[in-house]
């Protein structure tokens, strides 16, 4: 069965929490989704529209054309990326958090509001 980019992301983030190097991917698709998550990294790290816009369609990624959905996408996949800095996570958690909106961090990220 093919497997698409979104699954072999998927894949790598599961065993960079697993710490498992078997995942039973060929060498090729292992080098993709390094390739990929690299790429992506750079792209949700950069918040610009237009570099996002244009790594999800060299990699077929579906992107919301209204842009409060694209910037909760956006903010709600930088929670789930484990290769992402803590510190950037944790931003978008804020500002997803800071628009009733839930974020995809597994309660990784808790931070504490007006803690004094």
């Amino acid at each position: 069965m093919k497997k698409t980019h979104q699954q072999l992301a998927r894949t790598s983030n599961h065993n960079a929490r697993n710490q498992n190097t078997s995942s039973g991917v060929s060498p090729e698709h292992e080098a993709l989704v390094k390739q990929f998550v690299a790429e992506r990294d750079r792209a949700l790290l950069s918040l610009d529209e237009a570099t996002i816009r244009a790594h999800n369609r060299k990699w077929s990624v579906r992107t919301p054309d209204d842009p409060n959905i694209f910037w909760i996408g956006i903010h709600k996949a930088r929670t789930a990326c484990l290769s992402l800095p803590r510190e950037e996570r944790i931003l978008s958690k804020m500002w997803l958090t800071a628009r009733g909106y839930y974020s995809l961090d597994d309660g990784d990220l808790d931070f504490k509001v007006g803690a004094a």
